[in-house]
């Protein structure tokens, strides 16, 4: 990898936020693919913007493989993440931690993590629903209040485990981006 063309994340972010913004404004489908994963402390609200094109397979690309094939990104894959990317301190405390594949190894050789910020309940940017899930009524009008083309933070205050284990079957066949939070703990997505 060539040195020269790393530029620190601190200095494109508000660049970046600020085109995000008026592409989302004006109705732009937008999608970041960075060869893996763009840390996601970097788009706060915009996190959806990366993990989308790597939660679809080779079968959703034209001119990869072919509709009827299936084949998984190769940068998707745990060796790959494993050899190439790296977490540092912060990203063990951050929310998103179960969706983001960290920094590259050779960013962080540059650069180190000076200026990262792990995403937070408190500074989480995008789609936040506190309630809580102990009936029907309430688990509709969650997933009413869930956007499925945004990253959501969904705050239990009290829950009941059946509406608890609907709210995760539906999150997972809709493949919606989500964090679930109870007790300052995250039950999805799964580690």
């Amino acid at each position: 990898m060539n040195d020269w063309i790393y530029v620190k994340f601190s200095a494109l972010k508000p660049y970046f936020l600020r085109t995000l913004s008026f592409l989302e404004k004006e109705k732009y489908n937008v999608s970041i693919a960075s060869c893996g994963q763009f840390p996601l402390c970097i788009l706060p609200g915009f996190e959806e913007k990366v993990l989308q094109p790597l939660s679809e397979s080779e079968e959703n690309v034209s001119g990869v493989v072919g509709e009827k094939s299936f084949h998984e990104f190769e940068m998707s894959s745990s060796e790959w993440i494993d050899q190439y990317k790296i977490g540092g301190k912060g990203c063990r405390n951050c929310i998103l931690n179960r969706y983001c594949q960290g920094f590259w190894k050779k960013y962080v050789d540059l650069f180190s993590f000076n200026g990262m910020r792990p995403v937070t309940i408190s500074n989480f940017k995008g789609n936040k629903i506190r309630a809580p899930l102990t009936s029907g009524k309430q688990m509709q009008e969650m997933i009413n209040r869930i956007k499925t083309t945004k990253m959501n933070l969904i705050l239990l205050a009290h829950v009941d485990d059946d509406y608890l284990k609907g709210l995760l079957e539906f999150l997972r066949t809709k493949k919606v981006f989500a964090v679930v939070v109870h007790k300052k703990r995250i039950l999805y997505p799964l580690s």
